[in-house]
């Protein structure tokens, strides 16, 4: 069964299903999570997650839709010049802070 992610909350609760790793896990129950947004990657459209932990340590997170399933790679910078969150009503698609991300993006055009 596909799985389809429709909103943060289930993106934030797929990421921490799909466990990338044991550390970014503890960091999104017990540090900080902001959704970046929808981005065109070079694997397609997806979104990239933030996650901080209580100690500061920063992962951003790629989350792929394929066909059946959704992929994660670890990045280490995210490419704002790809972020197309303002192209979309959807706040999953927008992001946490649809503005800042904008800036960022017209940024680094």
């Amino acid at each position: 069964m596909a799985i389809r992610i429709r909103s943060r909350n289930e993106l934030i609760d797929w990421l921490e299903k799909c466990k990338p790793r044991r550390s970014i896990v503890r960091a999104i129950q017990e540090g900080q999570v902001e959704n970046l947004g929808a981005f065109d990657l070079s694997s397609g459209p997806g979104w990239i997650v933030k996650v901080t932990s209580v100690f500061d340590k920063v992962w951003y997170v790629k989350i792929t839709p394929f066909l059946n399933f959704y992929g994660t790679v670890l990045i280490a910078d995210v490419p704002w010049e790809l972020w197309i969150g303002d192209k979309s009503d959807n706040k999953l698609y927008q992001g946490d802070n649809p503005q800042e991300y904008k800036l960022l993006r017209d940024k680094e055009l």
